[in-house]
């Protein structure tokens, strides 16, 4: 029954990986009305990502495994990356650099509704930098080298965090 779940797991992501290439889901930052084919593919995007992440992501949570499904599902993931949340949405806007961390339940995004819509913006995460423990950053945040934003914290879209900074929130 085990070795069935795992492999249910495994063919559930490349179904969905093969899905999101013939679907071309793939997520450009912009603006997009309620009623749009942008709209349209970010909630397949994310619906996709959710299937696996509620069936089998548990299982997959710090192992190289987590940063092998961000990058087939289009984010730019360097090496040596540990992924401990089920929480990040919009991969192919998310950019991680080399030994960074997320944290347990930490929520990464790269969308908004506004009254304009849909707000798609990527999210970039420095090299060695941690996104600690129910931390929640918004769209178009940029997380310097080495920078922790410490656990809890919520970072405001379009916030600058500086290489090395300790971010604890708005001063």
């Amino acid at each position: 029954t085990g070795a069935g779940y795992f492999l249910f797991g495994f063919s559930l992501i490349v179904l969905t990986v093969i899905l999101r290439v013939l679907l071309r889901l793939d997520l450009k930052e912009g603006e997009y009305p309620i009623a749009s084919l942008g709209m349209l593919k970010w909630y397949l995007s994310n619906a996709l990502q959710f299937l696996v992440w509620t069936t089998f992501g548990n299982f997959l949570l710090l192992t190289p495994f987590a940063s092998l499904f961000f990058r087939l599902m289009g984010a730019r993931v360097g090496l040596n990356v540990q992924i401990n949340s089920g929480s990040c949405a919009d991969l192919s806007l998310l950019d991680i650099g080399d030994d960074a961390v997320i944290g347990g339940h930490a929520t990464v995004i790269a969308h908004s509704f506004e009254r304009r819509g849909l707000i798609l913006k990527r999210v970039k995460i420095g090299r060695g930098a941690i996104i600690g423990l129910n931390a929640i950053v918004m769209p178009g945040t940029e997380v310097g080298d080495q920078a922790v934003v410490v656990p809890g914290a919520f970072v405001p879209k379009e916030t600058k965090i500086e290489p090395k900074e300790i971010y604890i929130g708005r001063r």
